[in-house]
């Protein structure tokens, strides 16, 4: 997967669980979950400029923010 950034700007990106996908042969199934940990995720870039604003615990879990200059 890559990114391709049309504007300069701060962006957050985040994924989310995936329960129960399934191939159309119904019997591959997936099931998964992405978490970042002991990494800068760079919360502070989006907190900066929306101080009333808190991430959950599960979406600081999931959130990665990114600066494009």
């Amino acid at each position: 997967m890559g990114l391709i950034p049309l504007e300069k700007g701060d962006f957050v990106l985040g994924q989310g669980d995936a329960s129960h996908v399934a191939r159309h042969d119904d019997c591959t199934k997936a099931y998964f979950s992405i978490t970042l940990a002991d990494t800068d995720q760079h919360m502070y870039l989006y907190e900066k400029y929306n101080p009333d604003f808190q991430f959950s615990a599960h979406e600081r879990m999931r959130v990665y923010v990114v600066r494009v200059k």
